[in-house]
């Protein structure tokens, strides 16, 4: 991915970097985020469907493996925590890919990522999706959303997709509670990257993922909601189908 991602940024050198930005993600990041998830077992059910620009995706958070599952999805640029980027190896190499990363704890970080979200969305023409928690739970539980990313939505003018997903089925049996201890990640837990080679002991993984309905910009605007109103309606959303499932 890296090698290919090189070459596409020396023959966009000339462009504007959103013309990298948006067939890096077309042709890189979508096609082998997909390929991946078959190489880890990773089977997706999916419920409805997602466009592939434009969109702000928002879902709960309960593992690494979320962000890989936005990113096969559709064409999505993922906003990851700072600590990602701090994996020896694997954060330099999502860095070079274009991933957006952002330390929650510092105000004037999240205003930094706001503006090449932005760009993502109103330029370079793909998703840009986020975990409006801010940390993964422990999968039988939402934590509250938080308002600050839902600015992307005003200033991009893009509506907002939210999106449920379940994991059902591991290594071909249903999921149990206690296998969660395992599919799922919090920084309580220790190290992350002792987390990935637990799931990577996990031979096959179910997950069943639903797009729920879209916050359109249209609403939004016609509503002249404030970001934090935008986050209120998106938790509402996916919280009422989470507590469903």
């Amino acid at each position: 991915m890296l090698a290919m991602s090189f070459v596409l940024r020396i023959l966009f050198l000339p462009l504007r970097r959103s013309f990298f930005l948006r067939w890096n993600t077309l042709l890189i990041i979508y096609p082998f985020a997909r390929f991946l998830m078959r190489v880890l077992g990773t089977r997706m059910k999916i419920h409805g469907k997602v466009q592939h620009s434009n969109q702000l995706v928002v879902s709960h958070h309960q593992g690494v493996i979320d962000s890989l599952m936005l990113m096969a999805l559709s064409p999505c640029m993922v906003i990851s925590n700072s600590n990602i980027r701090n994996l020896r190896g694997i954060g330099w190499v999502m860095e070079q890919l274009g991933f957006e990363f952002v330390d929650r704890s510092k105000h004037r970080s999240i205003q930094e990522v706001m503006k090449p979200a932005v760009t993502k969305i109103a330029e370079a023409k793909v998703n840009v999706g986020f975990f409006p928690e801010g940390e993964s739970n422990n999968g039988l539980e939402m934590l509250p959303f938080k308002s600050p990313f839902f600015q992307i939505a005003l200033e991009a003018e893009c509506d907002v997709q939210p999106l449920v997903f379940q994991y059902t089925k591991a290594n071909g049996r249903l999921v149990s509670t206690q296998d969660m201890d395992v599919l799922v990640y919090q920084q309580t837990q220790g190290s992350i990257v002792k987390y990935v080679f637990k799931m990577l002991r996990v031979k096959s993984i179910e997950i069943d993922v639903e797009f729920l309905p879209r916050i359109p910009f249209e609403r939004i605007k016609l509503e002249n909601w404030s970001r934090k109103e935008i986050c209120a309606e998106a938790e509402s959303i996916v919280r009422t189908a989470f507590e469903l499932r």
